[in-house]
């Protein structure tokens, strides 16, 4: 299995890869389960948010009461990009085994959900499958460039941060290969193409 937080943290058999000496090689390995991932998938779909937007939303809309914690939202919105992606192509939605990670808190909230509309929802072991380690990147991927870009505005400490986040997002638009879900991604504060960096 690979795992991405092993893979950063160096652990789990990845010690040999640590420090700066092998940032190059890592970078390589990145980018080759990339490409891979880009060859092997026909169409991906990445949501993200920041978790205060998500407390600012739950204390107006009461998410928390109807849905848990972000893992269901985000997995409902990733299931809505699915149906429309779906319906455009006279895909039956019933018809796409929709399999979950087993193990996040809150799956089995959204399990019971993307069942009552019509998905083929599955909960499956990672180590069951290989498909999770290329959500397991997407997901990491979408996640540092939030960090990044969002969280820590490192494009404003480091001038070369800005490239790095920009890669990341050339990834991510590699993992997933929707720019318009990328583009939702970095709607608040980023210029996307234009590749300027804008603080809210």
């Amino acid at each position: 299995m690979f795992h991405m937080t092993d893979f950063v943290s160096s652990q789990q058999g990845w010690e040999d890869w640590k420090g700066p000496d092998h940032s190059e090689r890592r970078a390589v390995l990145i980018a080759a389960l990339v490409s891979c991932i880009k060859n092997a998938t026909n169409k991906g779909f990445a949501h993200t948010m920041r978790v205060s937007h998500y407390d600012e939303c739950d204390q107006e809309y009461m998410l928390s009461e109807k849905y848990g914690n972000p893992y269901v939202v985000l997995g409902l919105g990733c299931l809505g990009a699915l149906d429309v992606w779906a319906n455009k192509r006279k895909i039956s939605k019933r018809n796409i085994v929709c399999l979950f990670e087993d193990g996040d808190e809150g799956q089995g909230t959204l399990i019971k959900i993307a069942r009552e509309e019509g998905f083929n929802a599955i909960p499956q072991s990672k180590k069951d499958v290989r498909a999770f380690d290329a959500c397991d990147l997407a997901a990491w991927k979408a996640r540092a460039m939030i960090d990044d870009a969002y969280e820590r505005l490192l494009h404003f400490k480091d001038p070369q941060a800005g490239d790095r986040i920009m890669n990341t997002l050339d990834q991510l638009e590699d993992l997933i290969k929707d720019s318009r879900n990328v583009a939702q991604l970095t709607a608040r504060g980023l210029t996307v193409r234009g590749k300027s960096f804008v603080n809210e």
